[in-house]
């Protein structure tokens, strides 16, 4: 069994190995495409923005969608409409400190969802935790998602902040997925995606060189034909000519 386990990792470490190489003498790995992105608004909400980044990451992993975080004055319903647009994103997380509001607030048709820490109990030793799940919720919210059929998923129902505790699994659910990626086309977010220097030059997205490797490859697929492209005609079958 260990001599399996080391072939294994030999072959894995070999395959990324070769990646690697490919990769690098393709001009190295950049960004195709990608559009859109999500703010998470702190408005004063005190949290500790070091572990928030464990539940960004769960979301980024799952979705590859831009979320950047911003700075924001205290929320409040009457003015989110407004705090959306000053966003400048496609969807918006608010996260703020409201004793006199429920945990949580959605409105989706607006893009928009609110996470309320003061509700969490701070003085919890879960409080954290329990932070980071409403953050991966409010996300989903804002993106039309409300709730999953799947057990024991961040999108399970939840009445209070002792049955955030029950949630282990930061990962998202296969309907809350479906859900997401059905909205991301009307909020105008298209998941960013990873290829070659050179296949971003072929598909007329890449960035201007930054090494000679990139250099000849931009070159190479920019240059004007030597020779007249030749285009070869192919008799039609009788089965697919159009009739007479």
């Amino acid at each position: 069994m260990k001599s399996r386990n080391l072939v294994l990792v030999w072959a894995i470490a070999s395959m990324l190995v070769l990646h690697a190489d490919h990769a690098a003498k393709e001009g190295g790995t950049v960004r195709l495409a990608g559009k859109g992105r999500i703010a998470v608004v702190d408005c004063e909400s005190g949290v500790n923005w070091a572990s928030m980044e464990k539940a960004l990451e769960s979301f980024n992993k799952s979705f590859h969608v831009d979320v950047v975080r911003q700075k924001g004055s205290r929320f409040s319903v009457e003015t989110a409409e407004n705090a959306v647009a000053l966003a400048n994103a496609n969807a918006v997380v608010f996260v703020g400190s409201r004793a006199d509001y429920p945990m949580a607030l959605a409105a989706s048709e607006q893009r928009w969802s609110f996470i309320n820490v003061a509700a969490l109990e701070k003085g919890n030793p879960n409080f954290e935790t329990r932070c980071q799940k409403m953050l991966i919720r409010g996300i989903y919210r804002a993106l039309g998602s409300d709730t999953s059929q799947a057990p024991n998923s961040c999108m399970s129902p939840v009445h209070s902040p002792k049955d955030l505790d029950s949630i282990t699994d930061l990962g998202v659910a296969m309907d809350t997925y479906i859900a997401v990626n059905q909205s991301f086309e009307s909020l105008g977010i298209i998941p960013v995606e990873y290829g070659t220097y050179r296949e971003a030059c072929e598909a007329g997205v890449a960035p201007m060189p930054t090494n000679e490797v990139q250099k000849a490859i931009w070159d190479k697929v920019h240059e004007m034909p030597t020779e007249p492209i030749k285009i070869k005609y192919k008799k039609p079958d009788s089965a697919t000519s159009p009739r007479k």
